[in-house]
């Protein structure tokens, strides 16, 4: 599992996703990919939340809500539940509130892009003693 850490605010959020390459490889349906985004063994309210969520978005005029409150009623969920698991996807820049509209955000896309770019570029062997001490140094720095 990775834990995303997330400014929201002054306050930080923890979104918790798993990316075992195993489970991104095997997923092939919305419930695969809400177990993802909610790895725990007591998150069914927030997978089944997630689902509704991304299906609404999809098959709605536009791919744009102005309101999520009728998804609760309409799929027998607990609203908290809705509100929390829309929040968690609008941390991780899954879905976006933009002009008074919830509609799929290109945010998380463009991050999982960035990060195996930067992964890729770290991954390039050190080419000078200077990067070799800068590549020590954070070891240590994490060693505390």
């Amino acid at each position: 599992w990775w834990i995303l850490h997330l400014k929201a605010g002054p306050k930080l959020k923890m979104a918790k996703i798993s990316l075992d390459y195993n489970k991104v490889y095997r997923a092939h349906d919305l419930s695969d990919l809400a177990t993802l985004f909610f790895p725990q063994a007591t998150a069914k309210q927030l997978r089944a939340s997630f689902i509704a969520l991304f299906v609404e978005i999809k098959n709605a005029r536009g791919q744009k809500l102005s309101d999520t409150s009728y998804i609760a009623d309409k799929y027998g969920l607990m609203q908290s539940s809705v509100c929390k698991t829309r929040a968690a996807l609008r941390r991780v820049g899954l879905i976006e509130f933009r002009g008074g509209l919830w509609g799929f955000s290109s945010r998380f896309e463009k991050s999982l892009f960035n990060l195996l770019s930067k992964i890729n570029s770290l991954k390039v062997p050190a080419d000078s003693r200077k990067t070799r001490e800068k590549e020590n140094f954070f070891v240590a720095l994490a060693k505390g």
